[in-house]
């Protein structure tokens, strides 16, 4: 690499590249006009606003890029006081220059294109939207900027003097930046760069050997809203699921044999209350893996009915226990009837499959009237759609949760533009 010195402080640099150039000595922050191996003074920049880094010289890999740190550049947006740190690297692969962004924690690696997508500058101050291999970007920004602080190799011919340009186009993570420079003849010189959203996870594996970058602030332009979670698609996955459930619950309860395989009528007095568990006569089931339901009904009135039940396979002895009560209290106040409760009681038993079983029953209650008279039925393979709808419920709220949150998200993202059409079209 070519060795020169700093005509200001004489401290010696490298270039990294062999054409002509710019260096910004990192001692006296002179900036360096080099060309055909001559070294010249142009201006003493101003002192950093920002702090760097990433150290020059460092290298380090980037999305299965080898790139090096050869240059570092301040700018600000003019009329305000916006500062943001660019990074110019090498891609050691071809020579290649490209750039790392970083404003409020957020970090953008963008590559020149040979595309130039306008001619002049009317059409790049008035477009808004911008197609790139078949991707539609839409105008985030338009603003002017200057340098204002340069150390390091600048490896082209740098309108340092002149305000520059900047529109940028986004399609998360993706960024199309455009930059307008007018040099001294009044003829505009057009740049394009194609930008995607780095995370700092990423750059502190790949140059900051584990130190933390900047924390971000805010969203940041080309932010994702998840590196995991795409909202929309989980949407349109959630509609189909529930789509496909549906139509899985009506076919298979379609074809449901909803048999009663049990009915006992129950007497609750004082000396049923009083004796011990009552063993049901023997039952069985036929088919699959399915349930069981239970209804229970008694004819209480200002009263209660309890059972207890055990549901006993008889093979393997498993056993199953729940509880039942029915309750229905009503009277007259101030004028008005009221009841609560209710005599029907429902209950179902998950997971039965095909066998001989038998219940184990045991009654209490408030037999006011001498006795309650009461009935437990069981039904096998009975048709429900309480599992379809109830994952479909939750999905559904999951999905509403995420397209609010991303809306949310977008919004923080505008709030950052300063391009005031997109509220004009909305009212409009």
């Amino acid at each position: 690499m070519p060795h020169y010195n700093c005509s200001g402080c004489r401290q010696s640099f490298e270039m990294q590249h062999t054409g002509d150039g710019y260096y910004g000595c990192t001692k006296c922050h002179s900036l360096l006009r080099v060309r055909n191996g001559n070294v010249s003074s142009t201006i003493a920049m101003k002192g950093a606003h920002r702090e760097q880094c990433i150290p020059l010289g460092t290298e380090g890999i980037l999305q299965g890029e080898k790139y090096r740190i050869i240059g570092y550049l301040e700018r600000q947006e003019l009329g305000t006081y916006y500062y943001w740190s660019e990074y110019v690297l090498t891609r050691l692969r071809d020579n290649v220059t490209v750039f790392l962004s970083e404003y409020d924690g957020h970090w953008n690696l963008l590559a020149p294109l040979p595309d130039k997508p306008f001619t002049r500058k009317q059409d790049a101050e008035s477009t808004k939207h911008l197609v790139h291999e078949g991707k539609d970007f839409e105008i985030f920004s338009r603003y002017s900027a200057k340098f204002i602080y340069i150390i390091g190799e600048i490896p082209w011919e740098l309108e340092y003097k002149n305000k520059t340009r900047c529109i940028e186009f986004i399609r998360p993570p993706q960024m199309l930046a455009i930059e307008m420079t007018e040099d001294e003849n009044h003829h505009i010189e057009f740049d394009t760069f194609l930008g995607r959203y780095i995370y700092p996870k990423e750059i502190q594996e790949a140059f900051l050997n584990g130190k933390y970058p900047p924390s971000r602030k805010g969203v940041g332009p080309t932010q994702p809203f998840s590196r995991y979670i795409r909202p929309r698609q989980f949407v349109y996955g959630t509609l189909l699921f529930c789509f496909i459930a549906i139509f899985f619950s009506l076919y298979t309860n379609g074809i449901r044999r909803n048999v009663e395989v049990f009915n006992q009528h129950l007497r609750i007095d004082s000396a049923a209350v009083a004796s011990k568990q009552i063993v049901s006569p023997s039952f069985k089931v036929d088919g699959g893996y399915s349930n069981l339901e239970l209804e229970f009904y008694s004819d209480v009135n200002n009263s209660w009915a309890a059972l207890d039940l055990i549901l006993v396979d008889e093979v393997t002895g498993k056993e199953n226990a729940f509880s039942m009560e029915s309750s229905l209290y009503r009277g007259v106040e101030d004028g008005e009837s009221w009841s609560e409760g209710s005599a029907y009681q429902k209950a179902f038993i998950c997971g039965v499959t095909a066998g001989t079983y038998h219940f184990v029953l045991a009654t209490s209650g408030e037999p006011r009237y001498g006795y309650i008279s009461a009935n437990v039925a069981a039904r096998y393979d009975v048709p429900t759609y309480w599992n379809e709808v109830l994952l479909c419920l939750i999905l559904g709220a999951i999905a509403v949760t995420l397209l609010l949150w991303e809306n949310n998200f977008e919004n923080e993202r505008m709030a950052g533009s300063n391009v005031k059409f997109k509220l004009d079209e909305k009212l409009s």
